[in-house]
């Protein structure tokens, strides 16, 4: 359940998204908000081959990895009293389509 600015909850089952989104969200709030620090995406890509565990991006162990590493950078921005209210997170835990386009017609690139 995600809490509108107008005190309204919206209720999502859930949302795909590729680990692409979650960079242009945090590139987004880097660019918004450079007095805040937004915490970091976790390591895509199985670069663990020094732990000896799979180098796969596909092993399920890793994909789990990832999924709770992201799930931490969505708690975390949550968490946070000024971030959890931006209009373009909001739009990221709740809008299934055209969430790149919202994010380009803020023209956070150009900054």
């Amino acid at each position: 359940s995600v809490e509108h600015s107008d005190g309204q909850s919206v209720l999502t089952d859930s949302l795909w998204r590729r680990c692409s989104a979650f960079e242009w969200l945090r590139n987004y709030l880097l660019v918004y908000y450079p007095h805040i620090v937004v915490p970091p995406l976790p390591e895509k890509r199985a670069e663990f081959v020094w732990h000896k565990l799979s180098a796969d991006n596909m092993d399920p162990d890793f994909v789990e990895r990832l999924r709770i590493g992201l799930e931490n950078f969505l708690l975390r921005l949550a968490s946070h009293p000024i971030l959890c209210r931006d209009k373009i997170f909001y739009l990221f835990l709740t809008q299934e389509g055209n969430w790149k386009e919202t994010v380009n017609e803020t023209g956070f690139q150009l900054k």
